[in-house]
């Protein structure tokens, strides 16, 4: 069943698209001997062992339920991986190296049985050096991503599927009519910075031809950074923006940069003139490349931003993070409110009623699938006291992030729940709906598609005129 819903916020990349070396390396604890070679040798490991779906042009294999890739524990998912390691990757010199310097470590590895299935009812050997190799994976600091290694290395298991099976997933599990991928671009925040897929050629083409052939379903956000080269940082962000191809433009501040930083100034001008959304993440953790850029969530350098350019059409991801929307009653009076009133969330809630263009959404917050009724107050209170707030407000996933909860699969639910409440129902189909319309500016964005030489208009424009009609509709009935 498809639900009249959109959800702004989406992932369908995989691991090729990450600097996994730069990643693994930065997080790996530094009494790790060998670290550079563990990191170079499983980046080279886990990029072989993703599908690559070749021109993207072979329809996608049929989903299976959630359940079924579910696997138990972190050994069980390193033994399949390592079950699944061809023979000729083993002896290849990063691989090589890899395994050596694991090695030389305290070993993390689980006893590897002689062999192993993998996808198959055939057996087949197990190295020993492979398996100790992707245990250094549980020495991976996951603060800020997930909540165990586990959830980390079941969701490096699952981002080895090709992008066609990942937005099938994403159909099958959230069915709704539109789905905003947003795109990471990570290369120059790490050391090294190389993706298998580079991002200024390869991850851009794949997305464009991911887009034409959701019908219209998916619509991609184009990532920036500021630290690019000068020279290229915004030809990447028009280039895709004005060929049609990318709906918006996201940025991604614990990559190392505040929203107000001077090099971001020429993207700002840029997205004003021609009304372009801008998405950022916002909440207290995320995909930092260092712990002290955590601080560039904040909304106080958005405030900055949005002084100067008040017409910014902009969403906050997360609407601020799960601290003040879900602050529980406390004995000690005031205390909710006091952490509301410093809460990332408050910020956020200001920012939206103060400008006309500034929104927010509602993607991983998984406290919802526990105990939805503080957000069911704060949220009513707010609309209570800002009529206007319910027009900012929309729904998110942040799927494939939100894959690591066993109960994800319940955040539609979950959130429906939410909008089913007293006063806060009146404003369901803005919420789901009509509100991501106008965040998105769909008209502009269908124009710009009407003169591109380089992207399949007629693949995506139609569904996208039924989107418009439909929020249209629900508009109207408010009115």
């Amino acid at each position: 069943m498809r639900h009249d819903t959109i959800d702004i916020h989406t992932h369908v990349f995989n691991l090729r698209y990450l600097p996994l070396e730069g990643i693994v390396r930065s997080r790996l604890p530094k009494w790790v001997i060998g670290r550079k070679a563990i990191a170079a040798g499983l980046a080279r490991l886990l990029n072989a062992l993703t599908h690559d779906g070749s021109d993207l042009g072979a329809p996608p294999p049929v989903a299976r339920p959630e359940s079924a890739e579910r696997i138990a524990s972190a050994d069980a998912m390193l033994l399949e991986l390592a079950a699944e390691t061809p023979r000729e990757l083993r002896s290849h010199p990063d691989v090589a190296k890899g395994i050596a310097a694991a090695q030389v470590n305290e070993a993390t590895a689980p006893t590897a049985p002689a062999t192993a299935t993998a996808g198959t009812n055939e057996s087949v050997p197990i190295a020993d050096g492979i398996v100790t190799l992707l245990s250094k994976l549980k020495l991976v600091n996951v603060e800020g991503l997930f909540e165990t290694v586990d959830d980390f290395i079941n969701w490096i298991t699952f981002l080895r599927k090709d992008e066609l099976f990942i937005m099938k997933r994403l159909f099958d599990t959230y069915p709704v009519d539109l789905y905003v991928h947003h795109m990471m671009d990570m290369e120059p925040h790490y050391d090294p910075g190389t993706c298998y897929y580079e991002f200024n050629a390869e991850q851009i083409r794949r997305m464009r031809r991911l887009v034409e052939l959701s019908g219209g379903k998916l619509m991609t956000f184009v990532a920036w950074s500021p630290d690019r080269d000068p020279q290229e940082r915004l030809e990447i962000v028009k280039e895709m923006v004005l060929s049609g191809g990318a709906g918006g433009v996201k940025v991604y501040p614990p990559s190392g940069y505040a929203a107000n930083d001077a090099r971001n100034e020429e993207l700002w001008e840029f997205c004003v003139a021609e009304d372009v959304p801008v998405f950022t993440h916002c909440n207290a953790s995320g995909f930092y490349a260092n712990k002290k850029f955590i601080e560039f969530n904040d909304p106080k350098y958005w405030a900055k931003v949005l002084d100067k350019h008040p017409q910014l059409r902009l969403c906050f991801g997360h609407a601020g993070g799960e601290a003040g929307w879900f602050d529980r009653y406390s004995k000690k009076k005031n205390a909710v409110e006091k952490s509301w009133e410093t809460s990332f969330a408050k910020q956020v809630f200001d920012l939206c009623t103060a400008y006309p263009n500034v929104y927010c959404e509602t993607g991983f917050l998984p406290e919802v699938l526990d105990n939805a009724k503080p957000f069911v107050d704060r949220l009513t209170a707010c609309v209570l006291a800002q009529p206007s707030f319910a027009h900012k407000i929309m729904y998110g996933t942040d799927w494939h992030m939100l894959e690591r909860f066993e109960q994800h699969t319940r955040y539609f639910e979950a959130c429906q729940g939410v909008f089913a409440q007293p006063v806060l129902s009146q404003y369901k189909d803005l919420f789901f709906y009509a509100n991501a319309v106008d965040y998105l500016n769909l008209p502009a964005f269908e124009a710009r598609q009407s003169t591109s030489e380089s992207f399949d208009v007629g693949a995506v424009a139609p569904h996208l005129r039924v989107v418009q009609e439909k929020a249209e509709t629900m508009k109207s009935r408010l009115r």
